[in-house]
């Protein structure tokens, strides 16, 4: 059901498109978003006062591993854009208005903790350009479409592709 497009490149700027980093509380309870992804996806949390994560292990989705996050080594653990945000920006983000896009950018249902290395290989790649490992792909897939559903992302006929042949494997 997901409507297939050509995107619409160009023009793309993370901070005047999407606010700084991190910069939307979207669920209201004090804390930034990265920190509550953090609080999410880690195991063995440790906070320091009611928001800030400082330690934690992570069983990496895209690579399979285990990885201690400590917060003076942060950049170990990065939160990765499923949809990156250049993507969506080529898909149909451009024509939102800038609150909309700063909820994009900070929707924990288009966030994910995993490793810096991983998320430094898939940079602003989709589904037809970057695949993380075998056991992770069908629900890699699945939320690329839950996430264009939500909020009403073109896909582009290569990824349209690919998630259909990921989402035949599930």
């Amino acid at each position: 059901t997901l409507r297939v497009a050509q995107p619409r490149e160009g023009g793309y700027d993370r901070e005047r498109h999407f606010g700084p980093a991190w910069s939307v509380d979207v669920d209201r309870n004090g804390c930034g978003a990265r920190d509550d992804i953090l609080r999410r996806d880690l195991a063995k949390v440790q906070l320091r006062g009611r928001c800030t994560v400082i330690a934690g292990v992570l069983a990496d989705p895209y690579t399979g591993r285990s990885i201690t996050f400590a917060k003076a080594e942060a950049n170990k653990v990065q939160i990765d854009h499923l949809v990156p945000l250049s993507a969506a920006w080529e898909r149909g983000a451009r024509d939102w208005p800038q609150v909309q896009r700063e909820r994009f950018a900070n929707d924990p249902l288009n966030l994910l903790a995993t490793s810096g290395t991983a998320n430094q290989s898939k940079g602003d790649r989709g589904p037809a350009q970057w695949l993380p490992r075998e056991a992770y792909r069908c629900a890699y897939a699945v939320q690329w479409v839950r996430v264009s559903v939500a909020y009403k992302l073109v896909v582009t006929p290569p990824d349209k592709a690919s998630l259909t042949t990921l989402l035949s494997r599930c």
